[in-house]
């Protein structure tokens, strides 16, 4: 497995290899080393692309605030 700068611990999977593209079918990919192939399978081919990892929603903020939250 390739290393990366942003995470050393990157989990392989088709879904975010350089050498595959979505397929019209859900969670499916075309490899072009191994054909069609679900998301989560990899093989020893795998190249991370960050390009093709999606980030994570942000957590939603409350409008509602108390005093005790802008105390040391």
């Amino acid at each position: 497995m390739k290393q990366t700068i942003i995470n050393k611990a990157i989990e392989p999977r088709c879904e975010y290899c350089e050498k595959s593209i979505p397929a019209p079918t859900e969670n499916e990919y075309f490899c072009r080393v191994k054909g069609l192939v679900h998301s989560d399978f990899y093989c020893k081919k795998f190249v991370y692309d960050p390009l093709k990892r999606q980030p994570r929603a942000l957590a939603e903020l409350s409008d509602e605030f108390i005093e005790s939250d802008f105390r040391l």
